[in-house]
């Protein structure tokens, strides 16, 4: 019970300022006031009721849990007089879609980027078992490029982002297999990257972490999801034949 109550709290919390962003702005408010709901309370209502369909005041006041009676009354079912559900939905989603936060977040559920592939190591970095973000790419050589474009190969990739030797020369024996690529990019989610083919995220290394925690862990990574090196004299510790 504590946990579905902590789950609830944590949900609330994620929410809470997008909800007030939308009902609470002027524009928001303006928004519902050109689809023809005049008043503060008549968007409220509307906007906030139109998932459960079409609603009676009884029920509305039961699920928000927090007006008296009367005062949902006047605005349920009257509302729907004036605005279907549908277009109050379509009027609230409008204007939530201004936001690019909100934004992004609808684009990550409808393309399941959001989503994290369970993997193997439980104490993995939080990308590991992500979509690969399509990071903007400055390579040594001056040219521009992004993770999109290196994925256009359909073949695995490391991705090295902070200038990790160590990393690099770790991943080297498997560079017949694996496209080994050195870039920056500003704000960088990990020093390095190794996305599989369908851009999934296989494991990442934590920013500024030492070279002795790393980099040993990078070769069993490459091994779990890539096979052996080419050159089979590299040691892989931790894996077995």
């Amino acid at each position: 019970m504590a946990d579905a109550a902590g789950t609830a709290r944590s949900m609330w919390t994620l929410f809470e300022p997008i909800h007030a962003v939308i009902y609470f702005t002027q524009e928001g408010r303006s928004a519902f006031e050109r689809a023809g709901l005049r008043g503060f309370w008549r968007g409220y209502f509307a906007g906030r009721a139109a998932p459960l369909g079409q609603p009676s005041a009884a029920v509305v006041t039961a699920s928000f849990f927090g007006f008296a009676p009367g005062m949902v009354a006047r605005a349920i079912p009257g509302i729907w007089e004036l605005i279907s559900p549908a277009d109050a939905l379509r009027t609230l989603f409008l204007e939530l879609m201004a936001y690019e936060q909100p934004l992004r977040h609808m684009g990550e559920l409808i393309a399941g980027s959001g989503f994290r592939y369970p993997l193997p190591d439980p104490g993995s970095h939080p990308l590991a078992g992500t979509f690969a973000p399509d990071l903007p790419l400055r390579t040594g050589d001056g040219k521009t490029t992004s993770v999109a474009e290196l994925m256009r190969a359909a073949r695995p990739v490391f991705l090295d982002l902070a200038g990790r030797s160590d990393l690099l020369e770790a991943a080297r024996p498997w560079e017949g297999r694996v496209d080994i690529h050195a870039a920056t990019t500003d704000d960088r989610p990990a020093d390095a990257l190794l996305i599989r083919p369908d851009a999934c995220i296989a494991w990442a290394a934590t920013a500024c972490q030492p070279a002795g925690a790393v980099a040993p862990a990078l070769p069993e990574a490459l091994f779990r999801w890539f096979g052996a090196p080419l050159d089979e004299t590299v040691p892989v510790t931790g894996w077995s034949s």
